[in-house]
This record gives C-alpha cells, structure tokens and sequence, in this order.
C-alpha cells in the first residue's frame, strides 16, 4: 500500500481548481482550522470476545455506611468491561494497592465467566511499575496473577482515556 500524504497546501489547490473565486489560501486555512477544532475525530473498533478486559478505578468515591453505628467508610469503585460485549462487573475496595487490583481483575474473572487474553489498566504503580510503550514493567504481584489466569497486561498509555474508553465512560 502506498500512503498519500495530504497538506493543507494540496486541499486548498484542489478547492482552488473547483472554486477558482474561492477563499484565499489564508481564509481557507483559517476555516479548515476552526473547522478541525470543532470536529473530534474517531474511530470505530470492532473488539473480539474475550479479548480483553478493560479495568479502572472509578473516580469518584462512594461510602458504606455501618447500620449500627451510622458510621461512613469511603471505599474505592473497581471497575472491569468486556468491549465486545460491553458486559461490566463493578466492586468496592478499600485502596487502590496492587491487593485490590488483583481481588477486583479475580472477581471480575469470576463473574464473566472465564480469562480474558488480556487485562488492560491504567498506569497506576500498583499495576505497572514503569511504562514503556515498547517493555513496560508490570508490578510483579499482578504480573504472576495474570501468569497465573493466561493473560497478560497491557498498560494504556499515561494521558490517553481513548486506550480503555469503554471503562471510562
């Protein structure tokens, strides 16, 4: 396959031998960049079953209340989705530490019934260790769980929700 490149310079030849009292070339590019700042770009992705797992912590917190003693207990919200079905298993933890990571991938195994041939987290240091796009470091307890179910981790990027949109959302 050969790749071809488009420049802003090339739209606007193109425009300009359609429309010769067109926009000028910098009219033009004024308007092409409005128009790609009002317009996110997306693309569809088709997911196989059982795949992988998207997993997360949600960010907002939620509390248990004690009936006897009224008291509130803040717990963290673990989050796992399968994207080919878009099937969820939501569980409350007390941290975020590499403990309850593998708990919350464990009982979301559970609960869908089965591994999946991959896990993909955040880059929490209780999951992964150093990120690298190319050999991240996982933490070495979830690194022997996923040994353990026949899976592996594969971090989404630091900064880039669109990796695990699914979970995001």
């Amino acid at each position: 396959l050969k790749r071809k490149h488009v420049t802003l310079q090339k739209l606007w030849e193109e425009y300009i031998e359609e429309n010769p009292a067109g926009y000028s070339r910098s009219q033009f590019c004024e308007n092409f960049n409005s128009w790609s700042k009002s317009c996110e770009l997306t693309m569809h992705l088709e997911h196989k079953a059982g795949d992988k797992m998207f997993v997360d912590f949600a960010g907002k917190k939620f509390y248990l209340t004690d009936r006897i003693s009224g008291d509130k207990k803040s717990v963290e919200t673990f989050v796992a989705i399968l994207p080919a079905s878009h099937n969820t298993f939501v569980c409350a933890t007390q941290t975020q530490k590499t403990e309850d990571w593998i708990n919350g991938s464990q009982k979301a195994f559970r609960y869908f019934g089965g591994s999946t041939k991959a896990i993909v987290p955040d880059c929490y240091k209780s999951a992964v260790t150093r990120f690298n796009r190319y050999d991240p470091e996982i933490n070495p307890e979830y690194s022997h769980f996923a040994k353990h179910y026949n899976t592996v981790i594969l971090p989404a990027r630091p900064a880039h929700p669109k990796d695990k949109a699914l979970v995001e959302s």
